[in-house]
Formats: C-alpha cells, structure tokens, sequence
C-alpha cells in the first residue's frame, strides 16, 4: 500500500490534504515490519498493529472521513487477534 501512494498520490491527493499521502505510505511501511514481527512470533507486532490502526483511524476521522468508513480499518487487526489468539503463548 505505500507504494500505491507514494506513486498514485497525485490521482488521490484531491481528495486528501497533502500531508496525509506521506503519513499513510509511512504507516504502510510500519505496518510491513509489523508483519515481519508477527512472523516471528512477535507480540510487539500484533501490538503494533492495533496501535498502528488506532492512528490511522484518527487520521481518517481528521481528514474528513466519518466514523463508519473509519471503522473497517479496525478488521485486519480484529482479525490477526483472533488468528494468533491460540498460539498466543507462543509468541515472545
């Protein structure tokens, strides 16, 4: 997704102000090194994902965006919880 829009962010920047298209690629690279923590088993990174979603909602809801097209940023998170949640001992 960082590359979406760091090379789209001219077609979406009309919709967005121009600080948001480099804060969202910036949480897109985050969110690939939490992905890389989770895969080694990581909870730092199942963390950080929920954090990271936390933040980038606010960002939506900052930028115009109303609470119901906010929320579904909060289903990968949900999602990757309920997933690890039966290795969760196994996670360091």
């Amino acid at each position: 997704m960082s590359i979406y829009y760091l090379v789209a962010g001219d077609t979406i920047q009309h919709t967005m102000p121009d600080w948001s298209i480099p804060v969202f690629a910036l949480f897109g690279l985050i969110n690939l090194g939490l992905a890389i923590a989770v895969w080694n088993w990581k909870r730092i990174g199942v963390y950080g994902f929920w954090v990271s979603a936390i933040i980038v909602m606010g960002i939506n809801l900052s930028i115009g965006l109303s609470l119901v097209q906010s929320l579904p940023g909060l289903v990968g998170p949900l999602i990757l919880t309920l997933l690890v949640r039966p290795k969760w001992n196994d996670f360091t």
